[in-house]
């Protein structure tokens, strides 16, 4: 199971140690005469910064100027440099300050303060990660939420950005940077962007569908006296009482006749503990 942990902070590595005495050494100041170096010594007589050799004559109608090298040009001004990281489109996006807590959409979201989390990423193909930025949502709407994008700015304007899908009212969730990107100290984060998609439609679980879990074994019953036409399950790993993961496991299931039962096995999680989270009708 992964290890969880809320940090902020600095590593600083071998590469890093390296890097800047490697920078100290290029900037070293040069040695001082009287330390045993070679002095230059100046005749009192001369003016500093002439020679005690006159120069030749020179005849500036036959002489030719030294040609110089011709440095480098840049086709770029040094202002124009882009921000370091990745950038999002912000479309159809709300915006709020990054100060957290933080309540979404007139209170139907709410959002834990960022925090760092060491293991594999469900968020991003299960990579094994450390420091990875990560945050929790709670689904305080009376909706089923189908899908919330979250983008963190950064004070240099580089994105981090999570996703959850079928978090149904009262779900909770830890979501992970979908890029699998360290969190950065809190002095830098700036604003936190939004995306919310919601549906009135209930799910049939619960109304017309008996959930008996165990495992990833997910039992479905008709409670109805008719016919379940075929249906999408949407499933999310479970760590305690919150889903682990903003992404959700889709199944489809067929027709399921009144009365029968049938079973689901979520074969793609990654904790071997899972919760149904949404069912629904098919559409076009």
């Amino acid at each position: 199971m992964a290890r969880i942990s809320k940090k902020l902070g600095l590593v600083i590595g071998g590469c890093l140690i390296a890097s800047a005495l490697s920078v100290i050494a290029f900037h070293e100041a040069p040695n001082d005469p009287s330390g045993g170096g070679t002095a230059v010594h100046q005749d009192p007589s001369v003016p500093y910064g002439t020679s005690e050799t006159p120069n030749p004559i020179r005849d500036p109608d036959t002489e030719q100027a030294p040609s110089l090298p011709t440095a480098p040009q840049d086709t770029q001004s040094v202002q124009e440099t882009e921000p370091i990281g990745i950038r999002y489109p912000l479309t159809d996006h709300e915006s709020a300050e990054a100060v957290f807590p933080l309540e979404l959409s007139g209170g139907a979201l709410l959002l834990s303060t960022p925090f760092s989390f060491d293991g594999p990423n469900p968020d991003a193909n299960c990579v094994e990660s450390k420091n990875i930025a990560a945050i929790s949502i709670t689904n305080l709407s009376g909706h089923h939420l189908v899908e919330v994008e979250l983008i963190l700015e950064l004070e240099n304007g580089s994105h981090i950005r999570f996703c959850a899908e079928q978090l149904p009212t009262g779900g909770k969730a830890m979501l992970f940077s979908t890029d699998n990107l360290e969190l950065p100290p809190q002095e830098q984060w700036s604003m936190l962007h939004y995306r919310t998609v919601f549906t009135p439609v209930p799910s049939l679980l619960g109304s017309s569908l008996d959930v008996l879990v165990s495992g990833t074994q997910i039992q479905l019953t008709n409670t109805t006296d008719a016919a379940i036409p075929s249906f999408v399950l949407s499933c999310h790993d479970l760590l305690g009482e919150e889903y682990f993961g903003g992404k959700a496991y889709n199944y489809q299931v067929n027709q399921i006749a009144a009365g029968e039962t049938v079973t689901i096995h979520a074969a793609d999680s990654l904790l071997g503990m899972v919760d149904a989270a949404y069912a629904g009708q098919i559409t076009e």
